[in-house]
């Protein structure tokens, strides 16, 4: 029981910290940063919060993506659509390489959510359909 409710407070604590990063990209895009240093910030963010590092993200496998998220870093559901917001806002700032495998990643988070969650998302099909017609 006291692992179940240790689990439950990380992942907890996971949410808050990515949702925190959001909001600091948000302010930052809405302070017209440009990408050059907009993504960067979020690397930082993500490796300085999370211990996450942005380029061994970006370069896990596909069919390996979700499983690593949620073994090695206690990612739950909630925690995958904030990661797939954060990473789509960086993939809109992004004019290089790496915006390709942002949308990648996003796309196969919001597939998992979407095939794995209790409730058809309208608004995640949509997503997954303007990653696929615009950007892959």
């Amino acid at each position: 029981m006291e692992r179940s409710d240790y689990l439950e407070k990380q992942i907890n604590q996971l949410g808050k910290v990515l949702g925190t990063i959001f909001a600091r990209l948000l302010a930052l895009k809405n302070a017209s940063m440009s990408e050059t240093k907009l993504v960067p910030a979020a690397a930082e963010a993500l490796k300085n919060e999370l211990n996450i590092d942005m380029d061994e993200l970006l370069a896990q496998p596909v069919d390996t993506f979700i499983e690593n998220l949620q073994t090695n870093l206690n990612f739950s559901p909630e925690n995958l659509d904030q990661l797939a917001d954060i990473l789509t806002l960086l993939a809109q700032e992004n004019s290089g390489k790496d915006s390709l495998a942002m949308y990648q990643k996003v796309l196969c988070i919001n597939l998992f959510l979407q095939e794995k969650g209790s409730v058809f998302s309208l608004e995640r099909q949509w997503k997954i359909d303007d990653i696929r017609n615009n950007y892959l």
